[in-house]
């Protein structure tokens, strides 16, 4: 254990203003499951932060939490960075301002406090950080903090091993607690597919009077589960379609405008009742969907007592998006998020997942004509992907004929790898199955059929795939000399974010370059170091100022490794859409000064 050197020293912390605060969060409308969940969360962020430190910042690879329950008493230890003297004060004042950043686990700064406080009235917490030798613990008691109206308190400093790290958190006299078997079937599946993106460093180990527990509920999901592959079907189940399709699709978008949602939705292969529905994420931990809280939204899968609800699944991250202080659910109201969705998968898509899972019938798919007919056809055809069309549909021809816009015989059907490939003419004839009466299709082409190039070179990026053109930044580009910048700001505004993400981070670079350029900035300076004094005129606002900052930071950084790296390139480039909603005020009104200093 090293010395004595540190023992009985004191380090003395604030805990005002309102002690009262601490009775409000007792109250708070926590179960056991999810205030456990914000110790957890603490734990998390801290080994994450920690591991980011040069050479891991001394933690081991994996993170380890235990959780001990008696009769009357919960302690949880981590083994991750632990708390130090310069963060104490923070971790210990509810309400002390937050420096998490905005992808944090941690958000409000209240979640350690208001959890163990919600478990016991009388709490203790020991700490320590690698490399340095001592421990921090601090004694909680609020009978005692509001009989002696305290408003600081001390904070003990015990020698301690330098390679040491840990949080261990005890909550003694506890009454709010639960049996051995609640633990079993809501309190581990609920924090195990919480935390289910964490799982590749992380051991949660939860004893009861010293037994380990392990999760003991059929319906816990840990993994994404497959997607359904089967054709199109009506609403009595009978095959439609004439290709295997692969029922997931890919959600990537802005929602007003700032809020990125991105994510999948798929059909299951065996639904049910208690399944978690659509998972609903914030920086990878689940906020709303979990097999023991299901999140069922009406508006895009009816009721819970529907097939749509028993069979979809879905995860969707919802980083932009504001959480309560429980982390138990979003702030916002999600119902027009859904709704959006739901016409997204309507009328968006190569094919309408939300009525396949409605009019899907197991016993009509397990008849032998109809086994027999889906083995033919994936012997035939590889399975589509039930995507989101990446381009409109063509304009009609004029000959009358209608466009069935669930076959993906006049747009790009994604291969499984998310590829675009253009539709292929099979060249064959329709093979009538004779003698087949249970309404699947008579005949089937071996590939889904297209005239031509279908009309490829005519299509369009659906609007959520491409920056909206603004007249009136389109007209500050054209009062500079030259073609160059109107035509480089058109083009990047008619083609796809999602489909050619490293063009455009090159394009957006080019453009913001080049109008930096025409405004008077010289060779060996970068646009963002360039700008940034013009945006600090511009704004006077802090959060606008460090919006315009990031967006101009991102452009260079991302067009710079777009253009250069011989590996690195987006994805997609959808951050775009925003970024020139944001820069088109500052571009006309930087645009506009440039001429007034010129005629001055």
């Amino acid at each position: 254990m090293g010395t004595d050197k540190n023992k009985d020293k004191q380090l003395q912390i604030d805990i005002s203003p309102e002690m009262q605060i601490y009775k409000v969060l007792q109250h708070l409308s926590y179960g056991i499951e999810t205030a456990l969940a914000e110790l957890i969360d603490n734990a998390i962020q801290s080994y994450v932060e920690g591991r980011q430190l040069p050479d891991g910042g001394g933690l081991d690879e994996r993170l380890s939490i235990k959780i001990d329950i008696s009769e009357d008493t919960i302690t949880m230890t981590d083994t991750a960075r632990g708390i130090g003297i310069e963060a104490i004060q923070r971790a210990l004042k509810p309400g002390f301002e937050s420096n998490h950043p905005s992808e944090s686990l941690s958000v409000y700064g209240i979640g350690m406090k208001s959890a163990a406080l919600w478990f016991s009235e009388d709490w203790s917490i020991s700490t320590s950080v690698p490399g340095e030798p001592y421990s921090l613990n601090f004694n909680f008691n609020l009978p005692k903090l509001l009989a002696n109206h305290s408003e600081t308190e001390a904070v003990g400093i015990e020698d301690e091993e330098p390679e040491a790290h840990y949080t261990t958190i005890t909550m003694r006299n506890v009454t709010r607690n639960e049996s051995k078997s609640y633990y079993e079937e809501t309190v581990i599946p609920f924090l195990l597919e919480t935390f289910v993106r964490f799982s590749d460093f992380l051991d949660l180990k939860i004893y009861y009077n010293n037994l380990l527990l392990k999760a003991n509920s059929k319906k816990l999901l840990l993994t994404v589960p497959e997607p359904h592959i089967y054709p199109e079907v009506n609403s009595k189940g009978l095959i439609t379609g004439k290709t295997p399709v692969e029922w997931i699709i890919n959600l990537d978008f802005l929602y007003e405008e700032n809020k990125t949602v991105r994510g999948f939705i798929l059909l299951r292969e065996t639904g049910g009742y208690g399944q978690p529905g659509i998972r609903l994420l914030r920086n990878n931990r689940v906020i709303e969907g979990t097999s023991v809280y299901p999140n069922i939204p009406n508006e895009l899968l009816g009721t819970k007592n529907k097939y749509a609800a028993q069979r979809v699944y879905g995860e969707l991250e919802l980083d932009d998006f504001p959480v309560d202080f429980m982390k138990t659910q979003f702030n916002d109201n999600l119902k027009k998020l859904f709704e959006k969705i739901n016409t997204q998968l309507s009328d968006n898509c190569h094919f309408n997942i939300i009525k396949q899972a409605t009019g899907y019938r197991k016993k009509e798919a397990d008849k032998p004509e109809n086994q027999e007919l889906v083995e033919r056809m994936l012997k035939t055809i590889a399975p589509v992907r039930a995507d989101i069309k990446e381009f409109e549909e063509p304009p009609e021809t004029g000959n009358g004929e209608d466009t069935d816009k669930q076959k993906p015989t006049s747009s790009p059907v994604k291969e499984p790898n998310g590829g675009a490939t253009p539709p292929t003419s099979s060249g064959g004839t329709d093979n009538t199955d004779g003698g087949n009466n249970s309404g699947a299709p008579t005949g089937f082409d071996p590939a889904p059929s297209g005239g031509g190039n279908g009309g490829y070179g005519s299509f369009e990026p659906q609007p959520d795939n491409r920056i909206e053109m603004s007249e009136a930044l389109l007209h500050a580009f054209s009062r500079l000399p030259g073609d160059k910048l109107p035509q480089l700001y058109t083009s990047l505004c008619t083609v796809s974010l999602r489909k050619h993400a490293v063009m455009c981070y090159v394009a957006a670079w080019s453009l913001m370059e080049s109008w930096s350029s025409a405004i008077g900035k010289t060779d060996g300076t970068d646009f963002s170091s360039f700008l940034n004094p013009k945006v600090a005129s511009f704004a006077k606002d802090k959060s606008k100022k460090a919006d315009l900052r990031q967006v101009l930071d991102d452009i260079k950084s991302k067009g710079n490794c777009n253009k250069h790296s011989a590996v690195y390139g987006n994805s997609h480039a959808l951050d775009l859409k925003k970024d020139f909603i944001i820069l088109e005020p500052f571009i006309i009104s930087t645009t506009e000064q440039y001429f007034n200093e010129q005629s001055a």
